[in-house]
């Protein structure tokens, strides 16, 4: 008989490691943390582990891509709301990233030693393709906003794909 998975249950569990990782990423830095040390944090076996990532560097795309997701979620707002211009949009968003770096400072700049790595180079492209994909036309559109309504002077030529 095949094995049931409650996808509820699932993404509760892939949350709570990944929770577990930031928390032990910004104590011990990402190099320095081990898989066991994060198991031992979650009272989890190994194998359960690998039914949620495939690896360690598996868990640092996650925790990128919660990071592009929450950046994404926050523009998504921006772009919505009405009662800002294009040019306090942009401010406000490029004041929540500094706050964000300063406030996680250490987490930043363990993090993009392991991600500037050598080895990561193909996760790295992969996960920015990705990212860039999702932010980019976001800040495109509160750019646009800002031209419409005369904040910015230079027109923001429209990207067609080749």
């Amino acid at each position: 008989m095949a094995r049931r998975i409650d996808p509820e249950l699932h993404d509760a569990r892939r949350t709570a490691i990944l929770d577990a990782a930031e928390r032990l990423v910004a104590d011990k830095g990402y190099e320095a943390m081990s898989l066991q040390d994060l198991l031992d944090a979650l009272g989890m076996s190994k194998g359960a582990f690998y039914h949620y990532f495939e690896s360690k560097p598996d868990v640092l795309l996650a925790l990128v891509e919660r990071r592009t997701a929450a950046v994404e979620a926050d523009l998504r707002a921006l772009v919505e709301d009405r009662g800002l211009s294009g040019a306090a949009k942009l401010a406000r968003h490029f004041a929540a990233v500094d706050a964000w770096k300063r406030r996680e400072g250490r987490v930043v700049v363990d993090v993009a030693r392991s991600w500037y790595a050598e080895e990561n180079a193909a996760l790295r492209d992969k996960l920015q393709a990705r990212g860039l994909g999702r932010v980019t036309p976001l800040l495109a559109q509160i750019i646009r906003q800002g031209v419409d309504e005369g904040a910015f002077t230079a027109p923001i030529p429209s990207r067609r794909p080749a």
